[in-house]
């Protein structure tokens, strides 16, 4: 008796949108495809396609998410604290600080939100836009006429770069390659950049996660300097005079630093 044969699976036919829908119709004739554009193809990336990729996103880097996320909460406790202390101690200076470091600290879940979804160019742009932020902290912190240039919008914010390399060394290599490669018109925009789902750690997606890591621990050194007074620990400054401040991470630190940044 013959065994009955296995019924195939049939494949499910591709339905062809409504013709009203149909902004155009691209032809590759030689990879025997047909791309058809239809006027939803923004609502479908925003509300459907997004989702496939975010979901691939955390599953390849939800552990450095995780990572990313506990120290971030340790900055923002740092900077709300010392917003609430400003503002009880009328410091306006600090005030504003704690304000440009809030919304950096927003720009910098803007750029994870951006590499979930599959924008793998376009976080670098943000990051670059964080450092200015921390660099023009620096500079109301380190110069007298500093916050009063700043408040009257007379301040040139690219000139502060400056005074953020002074106290944070770090911050000149990475503004450099940010503004070469990600700001400014670069290689990286020859290549096209699909949005679609994450099957592996490709360079970029690593990339973007070790800018990301870097921006984030900027934030936090930078606020703990600004406002070394509201707290009672520090990780990576001690005071050595009146005005003075020495960058000194303990050998703790050190260690956390090496696994946070994977060296």
């Amino acid at each position: 008796m013959k065994k009955p044969r296995p019924k195939k699976k049939s494949r499910k036919k591709k339905k062809f949108p409504e013709f009203n829908k149909v902004v155009g119709i691209v032809q590759d004739n030689d990879n025997r495809q047909i791309q058809i554009f239809t006027k939803d193809m923004l609502i479908n990336q925003i509300k459907r396609d997004s989702k496939k990729i975010e979901k691939s996103f955390d599953k390849l880097c939800g552990s450095d998410i995780e990572k990313i996320s506990e120290f971030f909460s340790q900055a923002q406790f740092l900077i709300v604290n010392a917003f609430r202390v400003s503002v009880d101690k009328e410091d306006d200076r600090r005030l504003t600080c704690s304000k440009l470091l809030l919304n950096a600290s927003n720009s910098l879940v803007a750029s994870i939100e951006l590499l979930r979804k599959g924008f793998v160019l376009q976080p670098g742009m943000i990051i670059r836009n964080i450092l200015e932020t921390i660099c023009t902290v620096c500079y109301i912190i380190l110069e007298d006429d500093g916050h009063e240039k700043f408040i009257s919008g007379k301040l040139d914010s690219t000139y502060t770069v400056k005074y953020g390399k002074k106290v944070i060394e770090p911050i000149g290599r990475m503004n450099g390659l940010l503004s070469n490669q990600f700001v400014h018109m670069s290689d990286l925009r020859n290549d096209i950049n699909p949005l679609v789902e994450y099957k592996e750690k490709t360079e970029q997606l690593t990339i973007n996660i070790g800018f990301i890591k870097s921006a984030t621990w900027l934030i936090y050194v930078a606020s703990e300097l600004v406002f070394y007074n509201v707290l009672d620990d520090h990780l990576y400054w001690n005071k050595i005079s009146e005005y003075g401040y020495e960058y000194n991470p303990s050998e703790e630190t050190k260690k956390w630093m090496e696994e946070f940044f994977g060296i």
